[in-house]
């Protein structure tokens, strides 16, 4: 809770003159000392009215945040729901969902966010984008990836030289049939920028993490951390599961592969949510340290 306090604040700019000591415990949980609060950020803003309305806000949208979510908000009620339904190519979906309010829409999406440019991250955001004209973004150097200015992947014929391999040709194969040939692109994909990350639902902070393509980019979101291919737990061509890099044939720059896993671990987030592979839970350092141990030879 700590964390998400501190983040909403970092907006502010303010977080130099706030510290842990401004929480109090209460019965093994956690309350805000607001005056302690609003006195250190006076001294950042001098202005102790702006102060108060600053951490009124943001304390009041998180401890409404926590009771929603452990069901102690008054008149909010989760329910379990299972979607069925055909993506590209008529594969099946089974999406199971725990939602508040089954009358949500696609409409009402107010963006997406790109790890990077490949078809497997990028194709509901198309149809997102072309159907009801969701924001698309993602860093500024994979800009031109996803408006398919240029492609940046693993060549047909590199994968035709493995297809002899067991794994290799049932994965070639459920590839094809999903429409991971398409070259399709988001023409109107913009860069993220603070401010834009700052307005949207969860304040994500970008982890520029370049490798698997050129402008790859990982997200912190609520303390989870969505490493996209930067750091991935499994897929189906690789036998063993947990922290590790994808196989070389489909990143850009393996070294750059290996020098952000350096960037990601020092995060402090203890769930991982990869863009293949289970989700994973422990200090990232661990989760990086394997995947490096793995990726240089020694795992």
């Amino acid at each position: 809770m700590w964390r998400s306090l501190f983040s909403c604040l970092s907006a502010l700019s303010v977080t130099d003159h706030v510290d842990a000591s401004c929480l109090d415990a209460v019965d093994g949980g956690w309350a805000v000392n607001k005056s302690e609060l609003i006195d250190a950020i006076t001294e950042r803003l001098g202005d102790k009215k702006a102060a108060g309305a600053a951490v009124e806000a943001v304390v009041d949208t998180i401890t409404r945040a926590v009771k929603k979510g452990t069901g102690e908000l008054e008149g909010v009620a989760y329910e379990e729901m299972t979607y069925e339904g055909y993506g590209p190519s008529g594969v099946a979906l089974v999406i199971e969902v725990l939602t508040d309010n089954k009358n949500r829409t696609a409409g009402d999406v107010r963006a997406i966010l790109l790890t990077h440019a490949h078809i497997d991250h990028l194709g509901s955001a198309i149809w997102f984008a072309s159907e009801h004209g969701t924001p698309v973004y993602c860093h500024p150097e994979e800009v031109g990836h996803a408006k398919r200015e240029y492609l940046e992947q693993v060549s047909v014929a590199d994968i035709a030289l493995r297809v002899w391999r067991p794994r290799w040709a049932v994965w070639t194969v459920h590839v094809v049939r999903s429409g991971g040939l398409i070259r399709d692109g988001i023409p109107t994909t913009q860069p993220l920028t603070a401010e834009v990350a700052a307005g949207l639902p969860g304040h994500p902070s970008p982890i520029f993490s370049p490798g698997h393509t050129n402008g790859h980019c990982s997200y912190l979101v609520d303390g989870v951390l969505a490493s996209g291919d930067a750091l991935i737990t499994g897929h189906p061509l690789l036998r063993r599961s947990g922290p590790q890099l994808l196989p070389e044939i489909f990143s850009f720059s393996q070294e750059d592969c290996i020098r952000s896993l350096s960037a990601l671990a020092l995060l402090e987030t203890d769930i991982l949510a990869p863009g293949h592979g289970a989700l994973w839970r422990g200090p990232i350092r661990e989760a990086t340290d394997a995947a490096t141990a793995l990726a240089e030879g020694h795992g």
